[in-house]
């Protein structure tokens, strides 16, 4: 199956140069990501709506494992201490 996605060219870097880092090419690091989060489960079909929950699930994780914010519109904001 191919798979096309489209990345910020600052996604991109990041997980061109996490690739490197593991002696991979891009498309095998995606997919050794992939491998590592949503798990294979041998002998029993999931159903559209596990795929669907499955995909969710391992999207996040796959956010989180790159460190990018999976809702990049919302941010939180500290408020610093003032200094006296």
């Amino acid at each position: 199956m191919t798979v096309t996605i489209n990345l910020p060219s600052d996604l991109e870097a990041s997980l061109v140069a996490q690739a490197r880092a593991h002696g991979l090419d891009l498309p095998q690091y995606v997919e050794h990501l992939l491998r590592e989060q949503v798990p294979v489960q041998a002998g029993s079909a999931l159903s559209p709506a596990e795929r669907a929950t499955a995909w969710r699930e391992s999207t996040a994780k796959a956010y989180m494992a790159i460190g990018v914010d999976e809702h990049p519109g919302r941010h939180q904001y500290t408020a610093a201490a003032n200094p006296a």
